[in-house]
This record gives C-alpha cells, sequence and structure tokens, in this order.
C-alpha cells in the first residue's frame, strides 16, 4: 500500500511539472454531477398536500434546482478563459490543421460515426491498421465497429479515435455526436481528454496517466 501511494505521489508531481495548468482546468471545467430523488421532495410533504401523485416542492428545493447547472451540456464554453502555458512541452505538436471548405463541412453531414472516422483517417493518409493501432482499440473491437456489428462505440473508444485522428476540439465533438455522445463537464475524464485535445497533445499514454493520477479510468485497449 505505502509502495502504490508513493507511486501515485510521484506521477502527481511529475504531472504538475509538465502540465501545470491542469488542476486549474479541471476546477474551472468539472462540475459535481447533481442528483435530485424525487422522494427527497415528498417525504416532508403532508399527505394531504399531495395531489394526484405530486407534491409541492418548497422554496429551498425550488431554489436549489434553479441554481443546479444542467449536466448534459458540452465543456469547453470558458475554455478561452484559460491561458496557453508557455513552459510546457507536449513533444510532437500537432501542425495547424487547413480550414475546411464548405463543401467538405457540407459532404460530411450524413456520414456515421465510422464513415466519418475513415474519412478523417483518409485525410491524413492513415489505414486501417495504423488508426486500430494508434487509438488502441482491440482487434475485435475495431473490426466490429469496421463491419457495422458494433454502430456506435463507448465513449473511451470515441475518444480515443478522436486522440488518434488528432481532432480539434469542435472536430471531435462532431464525431462523438454522430454516436450520440457528447463531452460532459459531469465527466471529469472527458474534462481531462478536452484539455490534452485543446492543447494539441495527442498521446494517449501521457493522457492516461493523467486519468490514473486523478482517480479516473482510462481510456484505449477498450471494447467497443
Amino acid at each position: 500500500m505505502a509502495f502504490e501511494s508513493d507511486r501515485d505521489h510521484i506521477m502527481r508531481v511529475s504531472l504538475s511539472e509538465r502540465f501545470a495548468d491542469l488542476d486549474e482546468y479541471i476546477a474551472l471545467h468539472y462540475e459535481e454531477p447533481v442528483c435530485f430523488a424525487a422522494e427527497e421532495f415528498v417525504a416532508a410533504e403532508p399527505v394531504e398536500k399531495r395531489k394526484f401523485g405530486f407534491a409541492r416542492k418548497n422554496k429551498s428545493a425550488k431554489m436549489a434546482m434553479k441554481e443546479s447547472a444542467p449536466c448534459d451540456a458540452f465543456v469547453g464554453a470558458a475554455s478561452s478563459v484559460m491561458p496557453m502555458p508557455t513552459n510546457i512541452s507536449f513533444g510532437a505538436v500537432a501542425a495547424q490543421k487547413p480550414q475546411k471548405s464548405l463543401d467538405d463541412v457540407v459532404s460530411n453531414l450524413d456520414k456515421s460515426f465510422m464513415e466519418l472516422v475513415f474519412t478523417y483517417a483518409d485525410d491524413r493518409g492513415i489505414n486501417d491498421v495504423e488508426l486500430q493501432k494508434k487509438a488502441c482499440i482491440n482487434r475485435k473491437a475495431f473490426s466490429k465497429l469496421k463491419c457495422g456489428t458494433t454502430r456506435n462505440p463507448s465513449k473511451p473508444t470515441a475518444l480515443c479515435f478522436a486522440i488518434a485522428l488528432e481532432l480539434s476540439l469542435d472536430e471531435t465533438r462532431d464525431l462523438l455526436s454522430r454516436a450520440g455522445l457528447a463531452l460532459s463537464p459531469c465527466s471529469k475524464q472527458d474534462v481531462i481528454v478536452q484539455y490534452f485535445i485543446e492543447k494539441e497533445a495527442y498521446d494517449i499514454d501521457i493522457i492516461n496517466e493523467a486519468l490514473f493520477a486523478h482517480g479516473v479510468e482510462c481510456i484505449g485497449d477498450v471494447e467497443g
């Protein structure tokens, strides 16, 4: 147990040295999920005040619900607030991507998740084998997605594809939406992955190091 604790400490120190603003980014963007159970509101109400199965919520409950932030919004609304650090090296940073033409955008509107994945892969000159390995997706899961046996991936798998293809944040959101998925401020995994995408640091090993150090499930080598 002592060894595990020391290893976690060393990893966190190493991360804080390389990604000094990661914890600040998480604090700014991550929102604790808030769930309101109906029983909490009806328990204190007298039976005679309940009508047709509905109970009137007290004033404090209404205020709590009003002030709680929605958990299904995309992360990134305030991302422009965070300054880009100048003392962090990410290794090989992706080159600036060319602007897409209107024809390119329109031609991709009706594509499914995997169709869009392979479109991006073709644009970048990445074949299927390279994509599967770079995304750290096992061959069985990749084959099921390619053949359509599995129509849509899990979010960790979708994020792996986005990182392997070195997508921008907007491209990542678009790709996820094709599978009915979205980045959420209530998911610390999403927030951390978004941080690295914004910094164009497309290294799954480093991202997993950050996820592990923050007690979050890693991505890669997962079933679709």
